[in-house]
């Protein structure tokens, strides 16, 4: 009875420690976005709007699967973590295919106000938008 309590006890520290963690990064990228006017930049004209369409258009793709793998696979058809590449064997190389996609389409997008920061803003961004999804409750 004293271990299966322990083991909850280190479940409940390994999530508080994950959730922390994920605060701190998220924090930082708020900071980011603050700090580099991201939010006003990104519906100016100082960007190449093109790629930075064509970004949005391979991150939202990119996050579509993901969207289907996390909700439908998981919660919908009660698929398990690693059968995922069974019942959908190219949505993974595809996801990361958009996802690599849209990251080089922003940085090309964004060079011309940030320069050769461009890489680093846009990575601690992706980094904190990442550790969003370990904030939501499922």
């Amino acid at each position: 009875r004293r271990v299966h309590g322990q083991k909850i006890i280190n479940w409940i520290k390994r999530r508080l420690r994950a959730w922390v963690e994920s605060l701190v990064f998220v924090g930082i990228a708020y900071f980011v976005v603050v700090q580099t006017s991201f939010v006003e930049l990104s519906m100016s004209d100082e960007i190449n709007k093109f790629f930075f369409y064509v970004g949005l258009v391979c991150f939202f793709s990119s996050s579509i699967i993901g969207l289907f793998f996390s909700l439908w696979l998981k919660f919908g058809l009660g698929v398990d973590v690693d059968d995922w590449e069974k019942y959908a064997p190219r949505s993974v190389p595809a996801a990361t295919l958009f996802g690599v996609l849209s990251f080089v389409f922003f940085i090309i997008a964004y060079w011309p106000a940030y320069s050769i920061l461009t890489p680093f803003i846009l990575g601690i961004l992706y980094w904190g938008l990442m550790n969003v999804l370990v904030l939501l409750p499922f």
